[in-house]
């Protein structure tokens, strides 16, 4: 079990901890308030595909003849993220401090965008000194003052995460607890948890009239958890000569904090047949994400009383925001039992597309 769970990190967490979130929040150097707005624009797939794929994967079925039944297994959980979220246009962000150097060039990746950037700017400049030619005597000129790339997608569209299930059925009830351990990872620069868990029943033995119908009719109510941490590093750029710095720092305590909440409704239907199972739903899920940006950073101003200075300010807890992401559902899928041995799969019709597929065992 440790084994498959450590495969499937390696392939699934490939796209999640990924340098380019790490470098998203750069542009806080050059103004909260746009920082805000394009950490958002980047990271809003990423969000809504945790949510959706936390809220897939819980539907369960059970061939026993025991009147209490446990199972245990691993399950991997995931989402697509559409064409036209896959990119954002900075010019539509309403930003006011930050801008695309090249005007024409202003569509940006998001998390699940091709490996491409774009260059953005400040529209505050401060006073630089250009070398001539030859013999020439230097020049003043505006110069923006930073200057930074938009981070680059991932190249992969769609966000999964593996978990490891375990569960108990008895009278037509299945109660089922899935988790993903506190993990370290990309060099302790990121770590992720998540946990949950849902109740699935079987209607016949409450509406007397289904239990006519030759199919079984199940709801399921669902929670799902996750958290991830990335620990940063954003710091005044010492290199440069005009950067002035006063008492500044610490910047040893930033974390961008990405939580997620996936509550899903599901009403199914399904066939058994020689110990295979089909069956489709119709559902809701309930989800949202939050996103937090802890910790001291600098921000450049251009000095007004020296023109050919930058100065650092520092503000702790730069910005925060919280998304909604709910959305209808149409459910197919399938679950094989053979022995005490289950295979299972779905997938999800929704704006975000969510799969599914696991192994289990009964005992």
């Amino acid at each position: 079990m440790r084994t498959i769970l450590l495969l499937a990190l390696i392939i699934f967490f490939t796209n999640i901890i990924n340098a380019q979130i790490l470098s998203s929040t750069n542009t806080v150097k050059a103004s909260i308030n746009d920082a805000k707005l394009l950490t958002k624009a980047y990271l809003t797939p990423f969000e809504r595909g945790v949510s959706s794929a936390g809220a897939n994967g819980f539907v369960n079925f059970t061939k026993t003849d025991k009147k209490i039944s446990f199972n245990i297994g691993v399950n991997f959980v995931g989402a697509i993220t559409p064409l036209n979220e896959r990119t954002y246009d900075v010019n539509s962000l309403g930003l006011e401090e930050v801008k695309a150097s090249d005007p024409n060039n202003s569509i940006a990746q998001t998390f699940s965008g091709d490996e491409t950037s774009i260059q953005l700017e400040t529209t505050e400049t401060y006073k630089a000194l250009e070398s001539g030619g030859f013999l020439e005597q230097p020049t003043l000129v505006d110069k923006p003052i930073a200057t930074f790339t938009s981070p680059e997608g991932t190249g992969l569209h769609f966000v999964a995460l593996p978990m490891i299930t375990a569960g108990i059925y008895t009278f037509g009830t299945h109660i089922n607890f899935r988790i993903l351990p506190k993990l370290h990872l990309a060099d302790n620069q990121a770590d992720v948890f998540s946990f949950g868990g849902n109740i699935q029943h079987n209607l016949k033995q409450f509406i007397k009239p289904l239990k006519d119908f030759p199919v079984e009719f199940s709801f399921l109510v669902g929670f799902q958890q996750t958290y991830f941490n990335y620990f940063l590093d954003v710091k005044p750029d010492e290199t440069r000569y005009e950067i002035k710095l006063q008492d500044n720092g610490p910047y040893d305590n930033q974390v961008l904090k990405i939580s997620t909440t996936s509550i899903p409704l599901q009403f199914i239907i399904s066939k058994n047949y020689k110990g295979f199972d089909t069956y489709v739903s119709l559902g809701y899920n309930i989800t949202n994400s939050n996103v937090a940006l802890v910790g001291r950073y600098p921000v450049y101003k251009a000095d007004p009383t020296n023109t050919m200075q930058i100065l650092v300010e520092d503000f702790v807890d730069p910005f925060a925001y919280r998304q909604t992401h709910n959305e209808f559902r149409f459910d197919v899928g399938m679950q094989y039992q053979i022995w005490v041995v289950k295979i299972y799969a779905n997938y999800t019709f929704a704006k975000y597309n969510a799969f599914n597929f696991g192994l289990g065992i009964n005992f």
